[in-house]
């Protein structure tokens, strides 16, 4: 039988095409607790011959730990497997040996788990970096009030309205910043 895993987020389930397969198993993404109950359905249900479908290897474990522990319960069934690395579709048949060469590079420690990341915590660094950008141009928005309200004797109320923030947060800011401000005119002497 030709057999398909994916883990999917939450919204592709809908859109995915399952043509071509005889039986399908998708796991909704959930990285943080690592459970993958589909996943344990079809390595139960598999049979000598049978092939094995994903799109990388990621989809099989959240470590190379984890990836390497399918990985051997698929050589158990004797099953072929197959994935896509860009644009190369790679088929094996016997991945019992391809299993005990990558289990002896994972015991000598030659097995970088960061090859390995789950999408997950390439989303949070995505996320984060995201949110420096963001707290950087809040930190501008921030500089720029207390300038205005300094340098150019700005109210606050009408620095609030100009700047889309409340009046407290205007009060925040110019009491956060009003030393390095002052230390940007005395530098700049302004």
């Amino acid at each position: 039988m030709n057999y398909l895993y994916r883990r999917l987020a939450h919204n592709e389930l809908a859109n995915h095409k399952l043509d071509d397969y005889e039986v399908a198993f998708m796991d909704v993404e959930d990285y943080e607790s690592g459970l993958t109950p589909e996943l344990d359905k079809m390595i139960d249900s598999l049979n000598y011959g049978d092939t094995v479908d994903f799109e990388s290897m990621a989809e099989l474990g959240i470590t190379a730990e984890t990836i390497l522990n399918v990985l051997e319960q698929l050589a158990e069934k004797h099953v072929s497997i197959r994935f896509q690395k860009h644009d190369l579709l790679i088929e094996h048949h016997q991945i019992e040996s391809s299993v005990s060469i990558l289990k002896a590079f994972y015991e000598a420690g030659l097995v970088n788990e960061s090859g390995f990341e789950s999408f997950q915590e390439r989303k949070k660094l995505d996320q984060a970096r995201e949110a420096a950008v963001l707290k950087g141009d809040r930190l501008e928005k921030a500089l720029s009030i207390t300038r205005a309200h300094l340098i150019e004797r700005v109210e606050p109320k009408q620095l609030a309205k100009v700047h889309g923030v409340g009046i407290a947060t205007v009060y925040r800011y110019i009491k956060k910043y009003t030393a390095q401000v002052q230390m940007e005119i005395k530098d700049n002497g302004e």
